[in-house]
């Protein structure tokens, strides 16, 4: 039985799902632990079976980017409590300064000289952090400015990263040839919105998945909106990611799969359901996107042997069909934060290295589901550095990655999300104001990522200093870029219309306000991209 116990700072003023959300994993592999959580007497415990070494995550609130996982350096099974800002602190800057030694002395990186600046004063706040607690009696305000000055290090080390990488990859003088596009909205109006996305995009990707099939069919309707959007991308050249065809997520999941319904009559259905689609739209689709969110699903209790099976199946099912098309499929929560909750979670690593094994000539990739900054239906956030080690683990699998991505542009009330009220930046702690803002402009108009500053939008500007958002849009957009195992970039939530899972992370808001990230996109690809 191994045993963490932490001190607590004030813990009374956090909203309680600070430490809910938070998790311990294993110290070399990095993969959640299930535990049991206690706070008692402003210790935060966790007990967990194995008495080895172990890192803690959770989101902690930073300067400049609000709440934001942080982790641990590895830590000792002990009965006594560490200092939780402390270690936090310690973890940060060790996890920064060992990615930035292995970007320079490796890859090659130019350093700027602000992430130098910067480290050197979260390093002289760790000093005093230290010293202050021998002393047991200090507030831990050392600590956290540590930890403040460390992400802040992070953000020029990560621009530096994407800058020079970019440089590097156009140096034969060719955009990349990443899929680089937009989920397009099934609703009514859903022409003005895919025109208005047209310059940000070479690549779109149609909900064809078997939920959207009406009870009682095989089949979906003859006049499905989905065809003219079909037709609608064919006469644009735009190349077209179909699917996903089966997801298991809240809200997606096919109307026949119920707690009660057999694993055997819910292949069959399934897999009748994903030959038709596939048949119906064969030829009109590049790349078929096979299944979603079996890996973490809530909706339906599967085995690891049934995940497997059914995402096998689903894959069986496309290729007998249409025998050339590539094929991904796509693995919901990539950094397994869920696998803390159950000892019988998927790891998704395994999961997904299984299929491969078995479907190696018929999958083309792996697409990951990063919807950011959601908790607990979503990716916990993450400074840029956090999210490029994500990338760089499943690149191990040595196949093209498709990253699908959302995150909340705005922390506006969005009363008609699915996940409503989980945006992570909206927790409350010590010294959080009650967020008024209307976008994340600071990010994504910012002057240094394009050399000269996007126009002013003509939206109301805010006069209240909004609270601080995650690198949620343009940044962490060019970082994917930058990574030569990403094939494929598509922002998941067009419109926060009525029939949408999270929380304002549409390009577009509920009344169809554009919001200023598709200029930004639109940026990006004619810079970058084909």
């Amino acid at each position: 039985m191994g045993i963490l116990r932490f001190r607590l700072p004030d813990h009374s003023q956090f909203d309680s799902r600070f430490w809910e959300s938070a998790y311990v994993a294993g110290a070399i592999e990095g993969i959640p632990k299930p535990s049991r959580r206690s706070i008692a007497d402003g210790i935060l415990s966790f007990d967990f079976d194995e008495n080895d070494t172990c890192k803690l995550s959770m989101p902690w609130p930073t300067k400049d980017y609000g709440p934001i996982v942080l982790t641990s350096t590895s830590l000792k099974s002990s009965e006594t409590p560490y200092s939780l800002r402390l270690e936090l602190a310690r973890g940060t800057i060790h996890r920064i300064r060992t990615r930035a030694f292995s970007w320079e002395h490796i890859r090659g990186l130019r350093i700027p000289a602000a992430y130098h600046a910067s480290m050197d004063q979260a390093l002289e706040h760790f000093v005093q952090a230290v010293v202050e607690e021998k002393g047991r009696d200090a507030p831990g305000q050392q600590a956290q400015w540590s930890i403040d000055k460390a992400i802040e290090a992070s953000r020029s080390l990560a621009r530096a990263y994407s800058s020079q990488v970019l440089q590097a990859r156009l140096l034969g003088g060719e955009k990349l040839q990443t899929l680089f596009g937009v989920q397009l909205p099934t609703i009514p109006d859903w022409h003005s919105i895919g025109q208005e996305l047209l310059p940000a995009c070479n690549a779109i990707s149609i909900d064809l998945g078997i939920h959207r099939i009406a009870s009682g069919a095989n089949r979906l309707a003859d006049d499905d909106l989905v065809f003219q959007q079909l037709d609608w991308a064919k006469e644009r050249d735009l190349k077209v990611i179909g699917g996903p065809l089966v997801s298991l997520q809240q809200g997606r999941c096919p109307s026949f799969i119920q707690p009660g319904t057999s694993f055997d009559q819910v292949c069959h259905k399934v897999f009748s359901r994903v030959e038709n689609v596939v048949s119906q739209c064969l030829g009109r689709v590049r790349l078929w996107d096979a299944s979603a969110s079996i890996n973490a699903c809530a909706q339906y209790d599967l085995s690891d042997e049934q995940a497997f099976r059914l995402a096998s199946g689903v894959i069986g099912a496309i290729r007998s069909i249409d025998p050339k098309s590539p094929i991904v499929f796509c693995i919901n929560l990539p950094a397994a934060e869920y696998m803390t909750r159950d000892q019988q979670s998927i790891d998704p690593f395994r999961f997904a290295r299984s299929l491969i094994q078995v479907h190696d000539k018929d999958i083309a990739g792996i697409g990951l589901d990063l919807n950011l900054n959601c908790w607990p239906h979503g990716t916990l956030p993450r400074d840029l550095i956090d999210l490029s080690d994500i990338i760089d683990h499943w690149q191990f699998l040595e196949k093209s990655l498709l990253v699908r991505l959302t995150a909340p542009l705005s922390l506006e009330n969005d009363p008609t999300a699915l996940y409503q009220n989980s945006i992570v930046s909206s927790w409350n702690f010590p010294g959080s104001q009650p967020s008024v803002q209307a976008q994340d402009w600071t990010q994504d108009t910012d002057p240094d990522l394009f050399g000269t500053k996007l126009e002013e939008s003509s939206e109301p500007v805010v006069t209240v200093q909004p609270t601080a958002l995650p690198p949620n849009g343009l940044e962490l957009l060019q970082m994917l870029l930058s990574k030569p195992s990403v094939h494929g970039i598509i922002w998941n939530q067009a419109i926060d219309s009525s029939d949408h899972l999270f929380p304002n992370a549409g390009l577009f808001s509920a009344d169809s306000r554009r919001r200023p990230l598709v200029e930004c996109m639109s940026r990006l690809r004619e810079q970058y991209v084909i």
